[in-house]
């Protein structure tokens, strides 16, 4: 099958998609921040879990006198990729991370930088992401990496998870999240080119904001795993809701260099 994008077609599509969220935070009410004003519940769990075996029952609850310890006093370099508003970073702050994040939006990367200035917050920087999916940091920088529902804006995805290896520490973790096919938002796409798996939202989609924005969409967990394979300690787990109209449906990979 023959790819209908070539490297000039994919920028273009890259620029248009990024210029589009752009738009989205700038259309957004005037404000400190707008969005997720709490930080996303499977990164609290995910944190807050890292000293506790992922896998081993016994071990997970062996934790008696130190329910507190375990959850706190983190040290290292945290980044976030699209972190659109401050709450995850604030998060990773408060855990011990010192923190980094980027974004294509010039309106998020401008109130999040009036915020950290008016309330005097240390241990976060945010930066304007012009070149994605170029990491715009030197190699063997970040102890962690998260990027929660917008990595798979990055259509040059190979590229992306390249990057990703090549800013992580050694044994560095990270922790991303993906549309699931049974997510509201896949009834609304349409195939953009399906040998690079890119697909986009379409005129119908409830968001009008976003229609027409092109994203990398994995066809199941076997091939996000796959993505990843350079990675270890590689698990993926389902997280869902139907609390809003749209059914939300996530798939979550963390991992470590």
């Amino acid at each position: 099958m023959k790819s209908k994008f070539n490297s000039k077609s994919l920028a273009k599509s890259q620029s248009n998609t990024s210029n589009i969220w752009n738009e989205y935070y700038a259309s957004q009410e005037a404000g400190n921040w707008v969005g997720n004003q709490y930080p996303t519940e499977p990164l609290i769990r995910y944190i807050s879990n890292l000293r506790k075996s992922p896998t081993n029952k016994m071990e997970y609850f062996n934790d008696t006198g130190r329910e507190l310890k375990l959850k706190k006093n983190y040290k290292g370099q945290a980044l976030e990729i699209g972190f659109g508003t401050l709450a995850n970073l604030i998060f990773l702050k408060d855990k011990g991370f010192s923190c980094k994040g980027l974004e294509v939006s010039i309106d998020s990367v401008n109130r999040s930088k009036k915020y950290l200035k008016q309330n005097k917050i240390k241990n976060i920087k945010t930066f304007l992401w012009e070149k994605s999916p170029i990491i715009p940091f030197p190699s063997k920088s970040f102890d962690l990496v998260v990027g929660l529902q917008c990595v798979y804006y990055n259509l040059n995805f190979k590229l992306f998870v390249s990057e990703i290896k090549r800013v992580l520490k050694p044994n560095g973790k990270f922790f991303f999240s993906f549309f699931s096919n049974k997510h509201d938002y896949i009834k609304y796409i349409d195939i953009v080119d399906k040998k690079k798996n890119l697909v986009k939202w379409n005129k119908k989609h409830p968001n009008k904001r976003i229609r027409g924005s092109v994203l990398f969409q994995p066809k199941n967990k076997k091939h996000l795993s796959t993505l990843f394979k350079d990675f270890k300690n590689k698990r993926i787990f389902t997280y869902e809701f139907d609390q809003i109209p749209m059914f939300q449906s996530w798939w979550y990979i963390s991992g470590n260099k």
